[in-house]
C-alpha cells in the first residue's frame, strides 16, 4: 500500500497475515485447528478418495488471535474406503490449506450387502440458471453430492402433473440441461433427491424458476 494514506501524515505497515490452518484428526468427524489471524476467517474441510478430494464441508467461520479449535462430520462416507481430507480457511490476506491427511472408514459388517450403508446421500448445493428463461433456450441445474447417486427431477406446474427427469450423477459437481416444448409458460417448482446404490435417500433440495412465452 503506498505511504501516506489517506488526507493525514501516518507511520506503519500492514503485514499481510493468512490464517495458519491444521488438521488434528482425519476420521468420519474431521477435527482441526485455524488461527484467523485477528480477522474474520472462513474455513470447511475438503475430502474425496483422491487429492482431488471433490467434496467439502459447509463454510463456517472462526475469529480472534488464538488458534480455535474447529471440526465437521463428512457425510456420505461408504465403507472399508480410505479417504483424503484437508482443511482450508480463508480471510481477507489469503487462504491457507492444511497438510493432505487420510483415514480408512471401518469395513462393512459380513452378511451386511449394501444393506449395511445407511449413510444418505447430501445435496450440498443446487442452483438453476438462468431461472427465467424461453422454452426453445432452456435452462441448466447444477448440484453437487456427496457420493454416487441417481438424481430425480421432479417439475411441477403450479396447475396440473409433474414431469420427472432422473440421471446417474457422481460425488462433487453435476449439470443437467433442460430444453423442452413440452412444458407450458407459467412458474415451477424443481425438486431434487438423490438416492444412492443403498437405496438411501437425501433431503429433497428445492428450487423454483419461469418459462416465458
Amino acid at each position: 500500500m503506498s505511504r501516506p494514506r489517506g488526507a493525514g501524515c501516518e507511520i506503519g505497515a500492514y503485514e499481510r497475515a493468512a490464517p495458519f490452518v491444521a488438521i488434528t484428526a482425519a476420521a468420519a468427524t474431521a477435527q482441526g485447528t485455524v488461527t484467523p489471524n485477528a480477522g474474520a476467517a472462513t474455513y470447511h474441510f475438503e475430502f474425496g478418495t483422491t487429492t482431488d478430494y471433490g467434496s467439502s464441508t459447509a463454510n463456517a467461520t472462526a475469529g480472534g488471535v488464538e488458534p480455535v479449535a474447529v471440526s465437521a462430520d463428512l457425510p456420505g462416507l461408504s465403507p472399508g474406503t480410505t479417504y483424503h481430507v484437508r482443511l482450508v480457511a480463508a480471510n481477507p490476506d489469503g487462504t491457507t490449506a492444511s497438510a493432505d491427511a487420510t483415514f480408512t472408514t471401518a469395513a462393512a459388517p459380513p452378511g451386511g450387502g449394501g444393506g449395511s450403508d445407511t449413510t444418505a446421500p447430501v445435496i450440498l448445493s443446487a442452483s438453476v440458471k438462468p431461472k427465467t428463461f424461453r422454452r426453445r433456450h432452456g435452462t441448466t441445474f447444477r448440484y453437487r453430492l456427496s457420493e454416487d447417486a441417481r438424481v430425480v427431477l421432479t417439475i411441477k406446474p403450479r396447475k396440473g402433473k409433474a414431469k420427472r427427469l432422473s440421471k446417474a450423477s457422481k460425488a462433487g459437481p453435476n449439470k443437467r440441461k433442460l430444453v423442452t416444448r413440452k412444458l407450458k409458460p407459467g412458474r415451477y417448482r424443481a425438486t431434487l433427491i438423490a438416492t444412492d446404490a443403498a437405496k438411501n435417500r437425501s433431503k429433497p433440495k428445492r428450487l423454483t424458476f419461469r418459462i416465458k412465452r
